[in-house]
Protein backbone atom coordinates (compact mmCIF):
# COMPACT_ATOMS: atom_id res chain seq x y z
CA UNK A 1 0.00 0.00 0.00
CA UNK A 2 1.73 3.06 -1.14
CA UNK A 3 2.10 5.89 1.81
CA UNK A 4 1.30 8.57 -0.56
CA UNK A 5 -2.23 6.94 -1.66
CA UNK A 6 -3.22 7.44 1.58
CA UNK A 7 -2.05 11.09 2.56
CA UNK A 8 -4.19 11.70 -0.40
CA UNK A 9 -7.22 9.67 0.94
CA UNK A 10 -6.64 11.31 4.58
CA UNK A 11 -6.95 14.60 3.10
CA UNK A 12 -9.59 14.09 0.86
CA UNK A 13 -11.60 12.82 3.53
CA UNK A 14 -10.52 15.34 6.17
CA UNK A 15 -11.67 18.05 3.49
CA UNK A 16 -14.92 16.19 2.84
CA UNK A 17 -15.70 16.16 6.80
CA UNK A 18 -14.81 19.97 6.91
CA UNK A 19 -17.14 20.75 4.13
CA UNK A 20 -20.13 18.82 4.95
CA UNK A 21 -19.85 20.31 8.58
CA UNK A 22 -20.36 23.85 7.34
CA UNK A 23 -23.06 22.72 4.93
CA UNK A 24 -24.77 20.86 7.54
CA UNK A 25 -24.35 23.97 9.93
CA UNK A 26 -25.53 26.78 7.33
CA UNK A 27 -28.54 23.94 6.91
CA UNK A 28 -29.59 24.38 10.21
CA UNK A 29 -28.98 28.04 10.04
CA UNK A 30 -31.34 28.35 7.45
CA UNK A 31 -33.92 26.94 9.39
CA UNK A 32 -33.66 30.27 11.61
CA UNK A 33 -34.10 33.11 9.34
CA UNK A 34 -37.88 34.98 9.99
CA UNK A 35 -39.69 33.87 6.84
CA UNK A 36 -37.87 30.13 6.36
CA UNK A 37 -41.24 28.16 5.49
CA UNK A 38 -42.44 31.25 2.92
CA UNK A 39 -39.43 31.49 1.11
CA UNK A 40 -38.84 29.44 -1.58
CA UNK A 41 -35.49 30.29 -2.04
CA UNK A 42 -34.73 29.75 1.43
CA UNK A 43 -36.45 26.31 0.75
CA UNK A 44 -34.31 25.77 -2.16
CA UNK A 45 -31.08 26.27 -0.41
CA UNK A 46 -31.72 24.56 2.68
CA UNK A 47 -32.87 21.56 0.49
CA UNK A 48 -30.06 21.66 -1.57
CA UNK A 49 -27.62 21.91 2.21
CA UNK A 50 -29.37 19.34 3.44
CA UNK A 51 -29.05 16.67 0.62
CA UNK A 52 -24.80 17.92 1.08
CA UNK A 53 -24.95 17.31 4.51
CA UNK A 54 -26.85 13.57 3.56
CA UNK A 55 -24.54 12.55 1.30
CA UNK A 56 -20.89 14.01 3.30
CA UNK A 57 -21.94 11.71 6.20
CA UNK A 58 -23.37 8.81 4.06
CA UNK A 59 -20.21 8.66 2.98
CA UNK A 60 -17.91 9.29 5.95
CA UNK A 61 -20.04 6.55 7.87
CA UNK A 62 -19.67 4.04 4.87
CA UNK A 63 -16.02 4.48 4.28
CA UNK A 64 -15.69 4.01 8.52
CA UNK A 65 -17.25 1.10 8.47
CA UNK A 66 -15.66 -0.46 5.15
CA UNK A 67 -12.22 0.59 6.64
CA UNK A 68 -13.15 -1.25 9.53
CA UNK A 69 -13.91 -4.09 8.23
CA UNK A 70 -10.82 -4.21 6.27
CA UNK A 71 -8.91 -3.74 8.64
CA UNK A 72 -10.25 -6.53 10.23
CA UNK A 73 -10.71 -9.05 7.81
CA UNK A 74 -8.65 -8.36 5.00
CA UNK A 75 -5.18 -7.65 6.35
CA UNK A 76 -3.59 -10.30 5.13
CA UNK A 77 -4.51 -8.74 1.11
CA UNK A 78 -3.25 -5.56 2.30
CA UNK A 79 -0.13 -5.94 -0.31
CA UNK A 80 -2.33 -6.75 -3.56
CA UNK A 81 -5.62 -4.89 -2.54
CA UNK A 82 -4.73 -2.18 -0.31
CA UNK A 83 -4.05 0.48 -3.17
CA UNK A 84 -7.07 -0.74 -4.66
CA UNK A 85 -9.20 0.19 -1.58
CA UNK A 86 -7.21 3.20 -1.16
CA UNK A 87 -8.21 4.15 -4.59
CA UNK A 88 -12.13 3.30 -3.88
CA UNK A 89 -12.17 5.20 -1.06
CA UNK A 90 -10.22 8.23 -2.34
CA UNK A 91 -12.57 8.84 -5.31
CA UNK A 92 -15.65 8.38 -3.06
CA UNK A 93 -14.37 11.03 -1.04
CA UNK A 94 -13.65 13.19 -4.19
CA UNK A 95 -17.10 12.29 -5.49
CA UNK A 96 -18.55 13.32 -2.78
CA UNK A 97 -16.50 16.73 -2.24
CA UNK A 98 -17.37 17.49 -5.71
CA UNK A 99 -21.38 17.57 -5.33
CA UNK A 100 -20.91 19.03 -1.36
CA UNK A 101 -19.15 21.80 -3.45
CA UNK A 102 -21.31 22.29 -6.28
CA UNK A 103 -24.64 21.81 -3.75
CA UNK A 104 -23.17 24.60 -1.47
CA UNK A 105 -22.49 27.03 -4.28
CA UNK A 106 -25.96 26.99 -5.63
CA UNK A 107 -27.23 27.27 -2.01
CA UNK A 108 -25.40 29.82 -1.04
CA UNK A 109 -26.32 31.87 -4.03
CA UNK A 110 -30.25 30.52 -3.58
CA UNK A 111 -29.88 32.34 0.09
CA UNK A 112 -28.56 35.78 -1.69
CA UNK A 113 -31.63 35.81 -3.90
CA UNK A 114 -33.93 35.13 -1.08
CA UNK A 115 -33.30 38.97 0.04
CA UNK A 116 -33.22 38.55 3.36
CA UNK A 117 -32.24 41.60 5.88
CA UNK A 118 -30.66 38.56 8.17
CA UNK A 119 -29.23 35.01 6.68
CA UNK A 120 -28.29 34.06 10.39
CA UNK A 121 -24.79 33.26 8.57
CA UNK A 122 -26.14 30.40 6.94
CA UNK A 123 -24.47 31.93 3.72
CA UNK A 124 -21.31 32.80 4.85
CA UNK A 125 -20.94 28.98 6.23
CA UNK A 126 -22.29 27.99 2.69
CA UNK A 127 -20.16 29.78 0.92
CA UNK A 128 -17.06 27.97 3.19
CA UNK A 129 -18.74 24.85 2.50
CA UNK A 130 -18.57 25.49 -1.60
CA UNK A 131 -14.96 26.72 -1.38
CA UNK A 132 -13.10 24.24 0.82
CA UNK A 133 -15.14 21.20 -0.92
CA UNK A 134 -14.18 23.00 -4.80
CA UNK A 135 -10.83 24.24 -3.78
CA UNK A 136 -10.16 21.02 -2.26
CA UNK A 137 -11.55 18.93 -5.34
CA UNK A 138 -9.41 20.17 -7.92
CA UNK A 139 -6.31 21.07 -6.08
CA UNK A 140 -6.22 17.16 -5.14
CA UNK A 141 -7.41 15.67 -8.28
CA UNK A 142 -4.43 17.81 -10.19
CA UNK A 143 -2.02 16.23 -7.46
CA UNK A 144 -3.63 12.74 -8.47
CA UNK A 145 -3.24 12.81 -11.52
CA UNK A 146 0.30 14.38 -11.69
CA UNK A 147 0.92 11.30 -9.68
CA UNK A 148 -1.00 9.07 -11.10
CA UNK A 149 0.64 9.73 -14.92
CA UNK A 150 3.81 11.49 -14.38
CA UNK A 151 7.22 9.01 -14.66
CA UNK A 152 9.90 10.51 -14.22
CA UNK A 153 12.87 10.15 -16.10
CA UNK A 154 15.48 7.97 -15.67
CA UNK A 155 19.23 8.58 -15.84
CA UNK A 156 20.49 5.45 -17.05
CA UNK A 157 17.97 5.87 -20.46
CA UNK A 158 19.35 9.11 -21.19
CA UNK A 159 22.99 7.69 -21.08
CA UNK A 160 21.82 4.76 -23.03
CA UNK A 161 20.23 6.58 -25.77
CA UNK A 162 23.53 9.31 -25.74
CA UNK A 163 25.69 6.37 -26.68
CA UNK A 164 23.11 5.22 -29.69
CA UNK A 165 23.42 8.47 -31.09
CA UNK A 166 27.37 8.75 -30.76
CA UNK A 167 27.04 5.25 -32.46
Amino acid sequence: MSFVNLIFFGISFITLAIAGGFATNSSVRITGIPGFKDNDKLKSAHKKLTISAIVTWITITVILVLGILYIIFGTETVGIFGDIVIYLFLFATLGSTATVGALSAIASEDIEQASVSNNNGSRKAAIIAAVLAIVGFVGLLIILMIHLFHKPKKEGNDALLAAEIAE
